[in-house]
């Protein structure tokens, strides 16, 4: 069988498979279908979601919603591990601020404008992506790296009580599951990066992250903003306590296993 999570050079693999009458389960990780997968759609058996809206908008029988497909490492996460590594201690609270995998100029630009004040209040770690660290910012409660590891990541989300992140489906998936409060600073033109709004604006009108745009991010809207976030924690971790934690792998395995074998009659297509 195939398992595809979308991407143009999964189409033609796709088509391939159903000409030769080969199962095909299509995994689609964004609020809305990407074009790859509303192509391959037709042809798939099944149509697993990391949103739960996405069964409605596709509209499709075949879709299944299953969550987020997240690492084992992310149920290993230690405190002690993350602070040990920043260096931090557990008196006062931390900011975990990443840009995505690319990292953010304009984040960045305003981590370093506000700073002083973030300090005041929090201890900062800041992932500001490749190339992008600026070894001139020194501060006491402050560290910043161009990239952390998969492996040391779920550490580091482990000692944060609020994150300000990009909108990403895994990173949005990855802070929903550890129950961080987030604050969401979506990518908003063109692409995948257009789709990054439309999940920020769903966290946020179902309560579970707030949201500001990049458009209207000065100083005080920033630092607002963390304040707010931080102020109200324990209102977005109530609100994150009903999610599942990451059993989407093994929701997808189990529907492998079903599609894959001599009976595909069986499958009830909307569960797992």
């Amino acid at each position: 069988m195939i398992f595809s999570k979308g991407g143009f050079v999964s189409v033609p693999v796709v088509i391939g498979a159903k000409l030769n009458k080969v199962p095909i389960i299509i995994y689609e990780p964004d609020l809305n279908l990407g074009l790859a997968n509303k192509i391959s759609l037709p042809f798939a058996t099944h149509l697993c979601t990391n949103f739960l809206d996405t069964v409605t908008k596709s509209a499709s029988l075949r879709a299944v919603h299953v969550g987020p497909l997240l690492k084992e490492q992310f149920k290993l996460a230690d405190k002690q591990r993350g602070l040990a590594f920043c260096g931090f201690t557990s008196v006062k609270p931390v900011l975990l601020i990443m840009g995505g995998s690319q990292g953010a100029h304009s984040i960045n630009q305003m981590v370093n404008n506000v700073l002083a004040e973030l300090i005041d209040k929090f201890q900062v770690v800041h992932i500001c992506g490749e190339g992008k660290v600026d070894y001139h910012l020194s501060m006491s409660g402050y560290k910043s790296y161009e990239f952390i590891t998969s492996c040391e990541l779920p550490h580091l989300l482990a000692i944060a009580d609020v994150v300000v992140s990009r909108a990403g489906s895994n990173s949005m998936m990855e802070l929903l599951s550890m129950q961080k409060p987030m604050l969401l600073i979506p990518h908003t033109n063109g692409g995948s990066r257009s789709g990054q709004l439309a999940q920020a604006q769903y966290f946020q009108q179902t309560g579970l992250a707030e949201m500001l745009l990049e458009e209207e991010m000065t100083t005080q809207t920033f630092l607002h903003s963390i304040m707010t976030l931080y102020e109200n924690r324990s209102t977005y971790k109530d609100k994150m306590k009903p999610y599942e934690n990451g059993r989407g792998a093994y929701k997808v395995m189990n529907l492998i296993k079903q599609v894959s074998g001599e009976d595909l009659t069986m499958i009830k297509a909307g569960t797992v």
